[in-house]
């Protein structure tokens, strides 16, 4: 690895079989190391004058490298979230339209009770004779409508902002991918 990075860099790289006497460079005396082994501040040759920018230049595409070195976890990690968002937004939509389905059959028996010879007149609804009547069954079924008028717009504001954060994934998967 030293010598990959060497060779970018365009530096020779000294064997630490070669490193027995005292090496000197630009007037800095660098002595080999015990056993043998030399120190990576022993085994370069600085034959090469190195200016800032061309060190700065390597270091961000070492930057760019670790970034990179985690972009397969990155990737999997949006394209579960998304199928999460997904399963979520769906379980969402379904709930918002089963409350509107609610909210339809509420209107029409409220409709009913109020038109219908049958079902407005309390003597042919048995059911009601202890309960206060056809009048208490619609007022019942009109506290029924407003609970389920006032749940509509809290689950079709829940159904937005998961689209919302649906979309965001959708880019960002389209992105690392």
């Amino acid at each position: 690895q030293i010598a990959k990075i060497a060779m970018a860099m365009n530096v020779a790289v000294v064997q630490p079989a070669q490193v027995m006497q005292p090496i000197s460079t630009a007037g800095i005396q660098l002595q080999p190391a015990a056993q043998g082994f030399a120190t990576p501040l022993q085994t370069v040759n600085y034959s090469r004058r190195i200016d800032a920018q061309y060190i700065a230049s390597y270091d961000g595409l070492i930057t760019q490298i670790q970034a990179l070195a985690s972009a397969d976890n990155d990737l999997a990690t949006a394209r579960e979230d998304f199928k999460q968002v997904t399963r979520a937004e769906k379980k969402a939509e379904g709930k918002r339209t089963g409350n509107e389905m609610k909210i339809a059959k509420l209107q029409v028996r409220i409709n009913e009770c109020q038109t219908s010879c049958f079902f407005g007149t309390t003597a042919l609804q048995p059911q009601t004779w202890c309960s206060g009547g056809v009048p208490a069954k619609i007022e019942r079924l009109e506290a029924q409508l407003a609970a389920e008028e006032g749940q509509a717009g809290g689950l079709v504001e829940k159904e937005k902002q998961l689209e919302e954060r649906q979309e965001e994934l959708r880019q960002l998967v389209s992105t690392l991918e």
